[in-house]
């Protein structure tokens, strides 16, 4: 596991090659870092879920496709629980109003 800050392109690039120089031929990429706090200002949101996206396609799993690599890119969106589900009146799936 490699943790990195995904708005950062530099941190990014020092993965990548840490990456390429591994003799496997795959690379899995499992992103769970997205920020869900909605109570954050918009562009706190915007940095962390599209362009800290952006720049790990960018930055990492284009480059080391390029490379050679077979890379697997897998997102764990952000998620949250709405309402009281210990509630008998609540149900799942959650709706978002």
């Amino acid at each position: 596991m490699i943790r990195a800050d995904l708005r950062k392109p530099q941190e990014l690039e020092q993965i990548t090659d840490v990456l390429k120089a591994l003799t496997e031929d795959e690379i899995l990429i499992l992103d769970i870092g997205a920020l869900f706090r909605y109570d954050v200002p918009w562009q706190n949101l915007y940095e962390a879920n599209v362009l800290g996206q952006k720049n790990l396609v960018e930055y990492v799993a284009l480059p080391l496709q390029n490379f050679g690599k077979k890379v697997k890119l897998v997102f764990w969106g952000a998620a949250a629980l709405y309402g009281e589900f210990n509630n008998p009146n609540a149900s799942l799936p959650a709706r978002e109003n």
